[in-house]
């Protein structure tokens, strides 16, 4: 730790006396100092080697530079390979390192070129070459072991995600669009049907990565929004909840509530011997329900005081699903364009009563401009102006809209085309609940 600290105390200096250096160099010349001129953007300022070496040192922090973010492709490919090959299981029974003979003989890969990917990633602290040809795990290295669900992400990532990306290009410029996933696997029956019928592995691998995510956004769901406040017997209806990883948590931590967890018949038996085995007084107290349920077909349970519509409920069907996809179906409306959303909205709408609320939980794009307030909205943060990096949950939205174009063809929305889907659902918007994800 101490070590860290240290770390973090030599990064803070170094940019401190960069930017010192910098702003003298603005004040000598009368003008007002402006980040993207910092960042490495040709100035009148003079040539002095100390200038130079401080406008390089901020935009190394920074990390703004278009060759940079060009390059940042071999990362994620180097990431690929060192997921892929097992790299950091590999080097945890050896904490001191492993020569690269050894370690490219268990990935079953030439040394040599294994070694320079890995060159590739030590510099950004992802494993450590201790001595000549010798390395070892890092903390940020051994959360690529499988044992972490960030292996299952990030072999998600930097495979199909990342092959994808690199048709966006062709199918933006295509006649016709069709996702770039397409144009990568040479499969126009889409991500889902893929995954179900040619390759079950990437399905599993998927179903595990989500399953990951979704846990991590239980904490928040929980403390941010006020489920202590609906007095007892409110009824919470999880619209194709799996088999009701979140209402599981919801009934756990708040005894008041009632779960509907709906779903296709056979996630809802997996679900119930789950929910038997690891919640058995919410079942025999009668505080969960299982019913079977096609939201793009049917309506839900009716009169149910909350109705929990999540952000990525995958379209395959019940029959489909490997057992980790059957365990997580969240994030529904990002995977569906806006025809099928609203159809999926409407049936909702269908079951409400007077005073039935939906709750989306997805992620919304944030304007990346100074937006106008809007009283109804909840808090949000962002990141303060001038900064050397965006806002890392305005990031984070980001790239998920740009996983579900290339993936699905389909996006993360904004909270004003929120708004327009909920209206033509014959819903209002009420509020936003910034859960900091």
């Amino acid at each position: 730790m101490a070590r860290e600290v240290e770390e973090l105390d030599a990064l803070l200096s170094l940019l401190t006396d960069a930017v010192g250096v910098v702003k003298s160099a603005y004040s000598a010349h009368a003008r007002q100092p402006e980040l993207e001129d910092a960042a490495g953007q040709p100035t009148q300022l003079g040539a002095s080697e100390e200038l130079h070496q401080a406008r390089r040192n901020i935009s190394s922090a920074s990390r703004r530079t278009l060759l940079l973010m060009a390059n940042s492709a071999f990362e994620t490919a180097a990431l690929r390979v060192a997921a892929g090959a097992c790299v950091a299981d590999h080097l945890l029974p050896h904490p001191s390192g492993l020569p690269i003979t050894d370690l490219a003989a268990k990935c079953d890969m030439e040394a040599d070129k294994l070694a320079r990917v890995l060159r590739l990633l030590a510099c950004k602290h992802v494993f450590r070459e201790v001595a000549p040809g010798v390395f070892a795990n890092t903390p940020l290295s051994t959360r690529l072991a499988r044992k972490h669900g960030m292996w299952d992400l990030v072999n998600h990532i930097t495979d199909e995600c990342f092959k994808s990306s690199a048709y966006l290009y062709d199918a933006l410029a295509a006649p016709v669009f069709k996702p770039p996933f397409a144009h990568a696997y040479k499969h126009d029956a889409g991500y889902w049907a893929y995954m179900a019928g040619v390759d079950k592995t990437m399905g599993a691998r998927f179903g595990r990565a989500m399953l990951g995510v979704d846990m991590a956004e239980i904490g928040p769901l929980l403390s941010h929004f006020p489920w202590e406040t609906p007095p007892p017997g409110t009824t919470v209806c999880d619209v194709g909840g799996g088999v009701g990883t979140v209402s599981l948590a919801l009934a756990n931590r708040f005894s008041q509530l009632k779960l509907v967890v709906q779903d296709t018949p056979n996630t809802l038996a997996q679900a119930r011997l789950e929910w038997k085995e690891t919640a058995p007084q919410v079942v025999s107290e009668g505080r969960v329900d299982f019913l079977p349920l096609d939201f793009l077909t049917q309506a839900p349970n009716v009169g149910c005081e909350y109705y929990y519509v999540r952000c990525c409920s995958a379209r395959l069907r019940s029959d489909e699903r490997s057992e980790a996809e059957q365990r997580q179906l969240k994030h529904v409306v990002h995977d569906w364009a806006d025809e099928e959303a609203v159809r999926l909205l409407r049936n909702v709408r269908q079951s409400m009563g007077a005073h039935s609320r939906v709750l989306i939980h997805e992620f919304v794009i944030q304007p990346l401009f100074p937006p106008p307030t809007d009283p109804r909205e909840g808090t949000t943060s962002s990141a303060p102006s001038p900064s050397l990096a965006p806002d890392s949950s305005a990031l984070h939205a980001h790239h998920l809209d740009l996983t579900v174009l290339c993936l699905l063809g389909t996006k993360e929305r904004t909270q004003g085309e929120f708004e327009h889907l909920a209206r033509k659902a014959g819903l209002g918007f009420v509020r936003l609940w910034n859960l900091g994800e």
